[in-house]
């Protein structure tokens, strides 16, 4: 997607309102969902562990395990 530097986690942290827009703007569908997982939480990952037995294990316990597989 681009050369680290290029702007991708702040084009994401934009889009989610984590940061402010420096200009322009833009809109979501109404069905539109958006998820971020930094590199951070991906430091966490045990070794090959899929992606969706990782976000079960990090996620709170009111989350839905169909809520959890959709982030995947």
């Amino acid at each position: 997607l681009g050369l680290n530097g290029q702007g991708k986690t702040t084009f994401i942290k934009t889009l989610m309102g984590r940061l402010e827009t420096c200009g322009g703007s833009f809109k979501f569908s109404a069905n539109s969902r958006l998820a971020y997982h930094g590199q951070e939480e991906m430091e966490l990952m045990e070794g090959r562990e899929q992606a969706g037995a990782f976000l079960r294990r990090l996620a709170s316990p009111e989350i839905k395990t169909e809520a959890v597989l959709k982030m995947a």
